[in-house]
């Protein structure tokens, strides 16, 4: 639900405006070992990726963190 102070500003200019939203939950495969942001090759894309996302009209994007690679030892992080 978009934030009053938007819902608010829309109803008073009386449009309808239509927001996309994509993203994924996460970025490993259970079970498989497998990352879908290397399988995509999403990794080495990225900046491509986003552009191409906003042209096709993507206002808004979920964007997880691979958690699997940040915490390798639990309670150890690499933010890199």
């Amino acid at each position: 639900m978009a934030d009053k102070s938007v819902r608010t500003s829309l109803e008073n200019k009386g449009k309808l405006i239509v927001k996309f939203f994509s993203g994924f939950e996460s970025t490993y495969i259970f079970g498989s070992g497998k990352d879908v942001l290397d399988l995509t090759r999403h990794t080495e894309f990225v900046e491509e990726d986003l552009k191409l996302a906003r042209a096709g009209g993507m206002d808004l994007m979920r964007y997880s963190a691979p958690w699997h690679k940040i915490e390798l030892v639990r309670g150890v992080y690499d933010w890199r």
